[in-house]
């Protein structure tokens, strides 16, 4: 199990990643209230442990900005529909992750070009779940990003095998939480 910490926006809570080391890192470059600026993550980057893989995530983000980014991260995340992610999977040379806001059943869906899929419930950072027990008969690797918080990552967990990405559940007051990161981190 890995764990992917999300919603990275300062120096200091890099180093709080510098000090816990989860599997991964994401910055948000969708407009959102994690939202951060190329230019800015360029800085946190030369702060960040290289053991620390980074991820960048996108939704409605034209795909020069994806294809920009792409040239220093790991990964990108992109929630979009299929044609979206076909074209930026031509378009980038690190793993597209894609995706997928789950409301019912029919969303459970592998049928991608992408290298992984994220399954959450809609915005990420919310703090809210959709129903997990969709995802008990899948025996596929998957992300997890949907409501985790240090109470019911356990519970995550049994659904998933291969990662699950906490924003809003790894924060006390907004501020990202030194002790819940450990704690994640010690369960993947």
């Amino acid at each position: 199990m890995q764990l992917k910490v999300c919603g990275i926006k300062t120096i200091k809570e890099i180093e709080i990643l510098n000090k816990t080391f989860p599997r991964f890192v994401g910055f948000v470059f969708a407009d959102s209230r994690w939202h951060v600026s190329v230019s800015y993550v360029k800085v946190l980057l030369t702060k960040l442990s290289p053991k620390i893989k980074t991820i960048a995530v996108f939704r409605g983000n034209m795909i020069d900005e994806i294809i920009e980014v792409s040239k220093f991260v790991d990964m990108v995340q992109i929630h979009e529909d299929e044609d979206f992610i076909v074209k930026a999977k031509k378009s980038v040379n690190v793993p597209v992750i894609k995706g997928i806001k789950v409301e019912s059943q029919k969303d459970i869906n592998f049928d991608t070009v992408a290298d992984f899929i994220l399954f959450d419930g809609g915005i990420g950072g919310q703090g809210k779940m959709f129903d997990w027990t969709l995802l008990s008969n899948i025996n596929k690797p998957f992300i997890l990003a949907d409501g985790i918080t240090i109470e019911n990552a356990k519970l995550a967990i049994t659904y998933n095998h291969w990662a699950i990405d906490v924003l809003s559940g790894a924060r006390t007051n907004g501020k990202l939480d030194e002790n819940k990161v450990r704690r994640l981190t010690n369960l993947c």
